[in-house]
This record gives C-alpha cells, sequence and structure tokens, in this order.
C-alpha cells in the first residue's frame, strides 16, 4: 500500500516537472485576462451594468473601463493580452519555449473566451424593476449637484414623450445634520433640515417643491432655466428671472416657502429615508431603483419602459443626445449622438451626504 502510495506521489512529482513556466503564466494570466474581458468588456456594453464596486479598488481599471466602452476596438483585447502573455513566457523560457504549443493553447483559449463572452448573459439594470399600469416614478437630486442636474436635462424629454401616461415626481435630498458631510451653514430648523451644497441649496430645493406642486407643467422648463443660468451663490435672485420666463408667479412661491416650505420639505427627507435615497441622482421606477450606470434619455426611457405592464406606443421611439446637450436646439440633438456616462456610484461622478 505503501508502495502504491509513493508511486502515486513520484508521478505526480514527475507531471510537475514536466509543467512549464509558460504554461503556468498562460493559465494564470488567462484566468485573468478572462475575468477582465466578462467585467469589462461584456458588462460595460453602453446601458448595461458594471460592478462598480471592482471600479473602485483603483483608477486604472476606471479609466481602462470608460477607454473600453468608447473604442471600436474593444474585441482587440481577446488577442492582444494573450499575446502578452506568451510574450512573457517567452522570457521566462527563452531555451524551452515552444512556440507551436503556445500558439495552440493561445488559439484554445480565445475560442473558449468567445464563446463565453457572447453566451454569458448580460445586466442591463432593469432586472429588478417591478411592472405597473402607470410606473410611479421617482427622482432624488440636490439642485446644484452637476449630476443631478445631467439627471434632469436626460429626464426632460422623456417626460415630454410620455405626457401623462408617466409622471416623474422630482424629490429632494435633505438630511439632518447627523448626516456625512453636511455642514450646520446649510441647515435650517435646528439643524432637523439641511442640504449638502449649503442653506442656498436647500432654500432652492424648497422652491422647486413648491413650484411641482403649484406648477408642474412648468417645473422641467423653470429647472433648466436654473440649471443653465443660477448657482448657489446667486439664486436668490436668478431664480425670479428663471420664473417670470415660465409664467411662474413669485409671490405665490414665496407664499409656499414661507406657509408650507418647511412640511414639504420634511416630507422629502422622509422619503428619502425610507426609500434609501442617499446619492444625486437616484431615480426609482416602481419604488426600485434602477441600477444601470448609463444616464441618457434612451436608457432612462428603457428603464420606465420596463415599469410597464403593457408598454405604450412612444416605448418605440428613440431618444438620441446625452445629458449635456438636451437643452439643446432640436437640429443638435439629431447631430450629437454621443452619449453621456455617469458612474453613480464612483465618489467622482456622484454627489452624497458624505461628500
Amino acid at each position: 500500500m505503501a508502495k502504491k502510495r509513493l508511486s502515486q506521489r513520484n508521478s505526480w512529482v514527475a507531471w510537475l516537472k514536466e509543467v512549464k513556466v509558460e504554461d503556468v503564466l498562460l493559465v494564470v494570466v488567462g484566468i485573468l485576462e478572462l475575468m477582465i474581458v466578462l467585467l469589462v468588456s461584456h458588462y460595460s456594453f453602453l446601458g448595461e451594468e458594471f460592478p462598480s464596486q471592482i471600479l473602485s479598488m483603483t483608477p486604472l481599471i476606471y479609466y481602462f473601463d470608460i477607454f473600453v466602452k468608447k473604442t471600436t476596438f474593444k474585441y482587440v483585447f481577446f488577442v492582444l493580452i494573450p499575446l502578452l502573455v506568451v510574450w512573457i513566457a517567452k522570457l521566462f523560457q527563452r531555451k524551452t519555449w515552444d512556440i507551436r504549443k503556445s500558439m495552440m493553447w493561445l488559439g484554445i483559449g480565445i475560442v473558449i473566451m468567445l464563446l463565453i463572452y457572447f453566451i454569458a448573459p448580460s445586466k442591463t439594470g432593469f432586472e429588478n424593476i417591478p411592472q405597473a399600469e402607470n410606473p410611479d416614478v421617482k427622482l432624488f437630486i440636490m439642485a446644484f449637484c452637476p449630476f443631478g442636474q445631467q439627471a434632469e436635462s436626460a429626464l426632460k424629454p422623456i417626460q415630454e414623450l410620455f405626457g401623462n401616461q408617466v409622471v416623474i415626481e422630482p424629490h429632494f435630498i435633505i438630511n439632518d445634520l447627523s448626516a456625512q458631510g453636511v455642514q450646520q451653514s446649510g441647515c435650517i430648523k435646528d439643524d432637523t433640515l439641511c442640504s449638502l451644497h449649503g442653506v442656498n441649496e436647500l432654500t432652492e430645493d424648497i422652491r422647486q417643491i413648491c413650484i411641482w406642486k403649484y406648477y408642474p407643467s412648468e417645473w422641467w422648463d423653470y429647472v433648466s432655466c436654473i440649471n443653465a443660468n443660477c448657482d448657489a451663490d446667486n439664486v436668490e435672485t436668478c431664480w425670479q428671472g428663471c420664473a417670470d420666463d415660465n409664467d411662474i408667479i413669485i409671490a405665490k412661491i414665496r407664499a409656499c416657502e414661507k406657509l408650507e416650505g418647511i412640511e414639504l420639505a420634511e416630507n422629502d427627507r422622509d422619503l428619502g429615508e425610507q426609500l434609501k435615497a442617499y446619492s444625486s441622482p437616484t431615480f426609482f421606477i416602481n419604488n426600485a431603483s434602477y441600477q444601470g450606470e448609463e444616464r441618457t434619455p434612451e436608457m432612462f426611457k428603457k428603464a420606465i419602459c420596463k415599469g410597464f405592464i403593457n408598454p405604450p406606443s412612444e416605448c418605440e421611439t428613440k431618444l438620441t443626445g446625452n445629458a449635456e446637450t438636451s437643452q439643446t436646439s432640436q437640429d443638435d440633438k439629431e447631430n450629437n449622438e454621443e452619449k453621456f456616462i455617469i458612474k453613480a456610484e464612483i465618489d467622482m461622478d456622484k454627489c452624497t451626504e458624505e461628500g
């Protein structure tokens, strides 16, 4: 029995001695390549979800992901990375390296990866969206978060497309002083109502809540005007011009701020806590958070259409343009189809209560 075990051990040792360094490298780096290709290329087609927690590990992967999204030669990575592995193997085994053997396994590896690449299912970010007769759509933003403003610009043409079939309700991320990143200078009412970018942002949040309550049809045009012309420093005077341009009675909004503003802000604060809306923008369809990483008019539209039991004909309309160009003229929209990608879960590309 002991001799049999010794014989088996000797056979394993003999097999291990036959393994070349380049074989090990091809296996190890091949596995790493497969992971990169599947995580970056397969899940990085426009509109599909990429596990952003991987991106947060290193900026290098983030920029590689962006490059893969934009290049039309993404498939070249299936060949370039294995060739790099073969070259490294040759450096390690200059005398014993067998080019025919390496190239054979290289070809087999590429074929297997291509098969997995095209067979493996991809995520769209829509999987968690429940359906309803008329989807309930909510957008949580901060008035002067640039990424929240881009989401507003992307959603405006969608609201115009669907009309009364879908109502995209704007809500605001309002906290108390206990939230990380919030400064006391951005708070009112004994520090129970605060906004990340200061008290002027909180005041504009409340104004926009009031305008949504009394002028919902004018809200989108008003916000477009604010985003284009005002900031947190000048909004207290700038907003009145946007209100006048959209036939919003300033005195009525001032009265709402004074008489109802606190209660309306508290409602948004409590709703945000209930839905766990902590970053701007956060987009809900039937109270399920949209998990896709691309925030363009077309992808927002597709997500909303997933929320219909019976999608209307408007879902067949293709929306072009991006969050930055949706406020431009129709001719500009038709001529600009480049999409703007927002990484909602990366610190550099989001507005959160942690700052």
